[in-house]
């Protein structure tokens, strides 16, 4: 997707979390920073996602920050329901 903010997808209430992790991810060079935050899925509804960044800049093959991600929803959705019982 050309141009895509892809801060406008994560919920409100985390980007000031989000971006003090990728803060740290650019601080910290080599050093894997895992984050755990909502972000608006396609489908209009906010899914749980668990996103890991590392500070590859300085690797001339990279030169930049790596960011993976996946969605933790049911993980979330689960460990919610045992809380409760």
């Amino acid at each position: 997707v050309k141009n895509l903010d892809v801060w406008r997808l994560i919920h409100s209430e985390d980007v000031p979390y989000c971006r003090e992790m990728l803060k740290k991810t650019y601080e910290n060079p080599a050093k894997v920073v895992q984050a755990v935050f909502r972000m608006k899925h396609k489908d209009g509804k906010w899914h749980w996602i668990e996103g890991q960044a590392i500070n590859l800049l300085s690797n001339a093959f990279i030169n930049g920050i790596v960011i993976t991600w996946r969605d933790v929803s049911d993980r979330m959705l689960a460990e919610e329901k045992i809380a409760e019982s």
